[in-house]
């Protein structure tokens, strides 16, 4: 399972809340009109999508609405890319807009897939211990890094595996004989 980023995460989003479950510029300008939520979720897809960005620059007189949330929205996070959205988001107020989206993403994907890695850790090192399988067994047989895997399995580091590698590993060591 590939980790959703924030890019994902607002494509998705907006491609969701539009009404024809498109990403086009034209279609959801008549749209945004009517749907704040929309709008705003929409207009940060677009500030983060270049390609989206220079469409919207190039037809701007054809999307008015989209087009004046994305100035207001560039004036406001002027500087603010994929790359350092973390960091900025630590300095907004909660009722901020990007602050709210950044949250609802952390919440929906980041803590998720944390607690799922922590979850099968569990039952991972349980079982493992009942059943008396080393860690060179594991990372032999499945041929995973060792270093990542002995880093997991004996310190709890979920960022050194993969959530897939994670539950390749439980699968492993459920049907250990």
């Amino acid at each position: 399972m590939k980790r959703t980023t924030f890019k994902r995460f607002l494509s998705n989003y907006a491609k969701d809340m539009s009404h024809e479950h498109s990403l086009s510029l034209f279609k959801n300008e008549k749209y945004v009109q009517n749907n704040v939520r929309l709008l705003t979720v929409y207009s940060f897809y677009v500030f983060f999508n270049e390609e989206v960005t220079q469409t919207l620059l190039n037809k701007k007189d054809k999307l008015p609405t989209l087009f004046k949330m994305y100035t207001q929205l560039n004036d406001k996070y002027g500087n603010l890319t994929y790359a350092n959205v973390d960091k900025m988001v630590n300095n907004l107020d909660d009722f901020d807009e990007l602050s709210q989206l950044y949250r609802s993403y952390t919440n929906l994907y980041v803590k998720k897939n944390d607690m799922l890695k922590k979850v099968y850790y569990q039952k991972i090192r349980k079982t493992q211990e009942e059943k008396q399988i080393s860690n060179y067994r594991i990372y032999t047989d499945l041929k995973m890094n060792h270093g990542n895997t002995n880093d997991f399995l004996k310190n709890a580091n979920f960022d050194k595996l993969s959530y897939k590698n994670i539950k390749s590993i439980y699968q492993y060591v459920s049907s250990f004989r």
